[in-house]
């Protein structure tokens, strides 16, 4: 791997993982009473989507990236 797709690929996950805790950070609210912060989603559907799209940013976009790339490591120690 050329230095500078390592470059982009770590630029890449870093944005991408400030993008996913946006929507977390907008929704907290700060309590005085007990100095803690609750969530407060507008609805239940915005916080489910939020739930799905982080489980299928943070989980399973990664675990499909690595499947694909042990199998085109196995593939080229095949060989």
């Amino acid at each position: 791997m050329k230095f500078i797709y390592a470059v982009v690929t770590t630029f890449f996950i870093w944005i991408a993982s400030i993008i996913t805790v946006i929507p977390y950070v907008l929704n907290l609210d700060y309590n005085y009473i007990n100095n803690t912060c609750d969530k407060n989603w507008n609805s239940q559907s915005s916080r489910q989507g939020y739930t799905i799209s982080l489980f299928l940013l943070d989980y399973l976009l990664p675990l499909i990236a690595l499947l694909i790339l042990y199998v085109m490591v196995w593939g080229r120690l095949q060989r």
